[in-house]
């Protein structure tokens, strides 16, 4: 088995956990008798963590690179990596980009396959691009190896429906959803009104209301 990709599913897993667990504020304590090994310390393994059914420390030792785009949940993720490699014993060299380098630098390197990076934080909407290029591979065997992903702690069942769609390709899975957003509409009822405009409710609806908007000038006062 491929050990990179091994700890990318560990991590992977560990980051959307994290995010999820950040308000439990769960911290690992090393017994006041602090000349025990770290490996022994850790015994004590914080909830939810303890109720998995897999070695969590499998990869200790060993270091992996994150990169991710600079927004709010990577700030908090950044928070709490000390708990992760205490958790694992894997370091993490986690690097943060402005959007507009890190989509640039994530695809230079994965087209050239330099593997700079172990993990990297990308759009959904990339996926299908990167599975067809074979920038990436399927995830699945991962997620189905017992010794990596304990199925009945870790339910991807939980996860929507849509963002279990948008983290396949042809079925597959090709990453694990770490955060999703929501777009609003606002517009205004008294010139949808006079224009005879119903509110879009499809992207086509909207492109075609946006388009009669603009032939006829309208503009708000």
């Amino acid at each position: 088995m491929n050990k990179k990709l091994g700890k990318f599913l560990l991590i992977g897993m560990l980051l959307a956990i994290l995010i999820s667990s950040c308000s439990q504020k769960s911290s690992i304590s090393t017994p006041e008798s602090s000349n025990l090994e770290t490996d022994v310390a850790l015994l004590a393994v914080p909830e939810p963590f303890n109720e998995a059914n897999i070695d969590w420390r499998q990869y200790a030792g060993t270091t992996i690179t994150v990169g991710v785009v600079d927004f709010g949940e990577s700030q908090v993720l950044r928070d709490q990596l000390s708990q992760f490699t205490d958790l694992t014993g894997i370091e993490v060299d986690y690097q943060i980009y402005p959007e507009a380098e890190w989509n640039q630098k994530s695809i230079v390197d994965l087209q050239s396959t330099a593997g700079q990076f172990d993990v990297v934080l990308s759009d959904f909407m990339y996926l299908p691009q990167f599975a067809e290029a074979g920038f990436i591979e399927p995830i699945d065997k991962y997620l189905n190896d017992p010794k990596l992903t304990d199925l009945a702690w870790y339910d991807v069942e939980d996860l929507f429906p849509a963002l279990i769609s948008a983290s396949q390709v042809d079925g597959k899975f090709y990453g694990l959803p770490l955060s999703t957003e929501t777009t609003l509409l606002f517009y205004r009822k008294d010139l949808f009104d006079e224009a005879g405009l119903k509110p879009p409710a499809t992207m086509e609806e909207f492109a075609a209301a946006a388009e009669y908007s603009m032939s006829k000038e309208i503009v708000p006062p």
